[in-house]
């Protein structure tokens, strides 16, 4: 339980995500908020990001 930010050039990480929200922010400061139930993040190199939640 807690937070995690990805900053550009994260290192490569795969984590399970609890219930909650997740908050994204995109290259033009848009910010877009998901509640989420249970799901996966997976930081890859070159600054991608993917998460496979449930809602």
């Amino acid at each position: 339980m807690g937070e995690i930010t990805v900053l550009d050039n994260h290192e490569t990480l795969i984590t399970i995500l609890s219930s909650g929200i997740i908050r994204i922010i995109d290259e033009n400061k848009k910010e877009q908020f998901f509640p989420i139930t249970s799901g996966f993040l997976e930081v890859k190199p070159g600054n991608e990001v993917r998460c496979i939640i449930e809602q």
